[in-house]
């Protein structure tokens, strides 16, 4: 039995990506120091524990004399995707598999996204593996905001580039789908400009 093309580029994107981040896919760490620990990691698993408890934390008041965790976005407090994790499973488990699935989700996007542009399987497989590994998520990990929010964007200008090549409605309204998925992942500045782009 042959594996289609497609399937081969996945695997082989997610044995990279497996490779590069095993520290968190294999030995469960998690990044530390700097944001990380001082911020992030306590207001995910302050998110974790509120929706244990049937809730949406709106407000942290475990931080000076409160902070609007909604309003600030960097949570993503009604990101799909965290709603689920956080929701199913423990808030430092649910954290390590969000950096590693985010870091998955980018790197197929970008490879669809290669594809979309015409580019052959080597080349998109290319795309897909610079842009995962691209500084500003690497220089960013410690903040769950750079990837949950940035994975999105190939998807988004590959979706585009087919609404204007095809007229193809279901890729506009893919494309409407995609955008307020990312603007719910926690950092509207990110979202504001995958808008600009596209």
């Amino acid at each position: 039995m042959r594996l289609p093309a497609w399937l081969i580029a996945a695997i082989v994107l997610t044995l990279i990506v497996i490779a590069w981040f095993w520290p968190v896919a294999l030995q469960g760490r998690l990044p530390s120091g700097g944001d990380a620990t001082a911020l992030h990691l306590p207001q995910m698993l302050q998110y974790d524990e509120a929706l244990d408890s049937g809730r949406i934390p709106l407000w942290n008041d475990q931080v000076a004399f409160g902070d609007p965790v909604h309003a600030r976005g960097q949570i993503g407090v009604y990101y799909p995707l965290h709603l689920l994790l956080y929701g199913l499973l423990p808030g430092a488990t649910a954290y390590g598999l969000s950096i590693l699935l985010h870091m998955l989700l980018a790197s197929w996007f970008a490879y669809l996204c290669g594809r979309w542009f015409e580019l052959g399987r080597p080349a998109a497989i290319l795309v897909a593996i610079v842009f995962t590994g691209q500084g500003f998520f690497i220089n960013h990990l410690e903040h769950p905001w750079s990837y949950t929010t940035g994975c999105w964007i190939p998807l988004a200008i590959g979706l585009t580039w087919r609404w204007l090549r095809d007229s193809s409605w279901r890729s506009l309204v893919v494309l409407v789908g995609v955008l307020a998925i990312q603007l719910l992942a926690g950092h509207f500045q990110l979202a504001l400009y995958t808008q600009a782009f596209v």
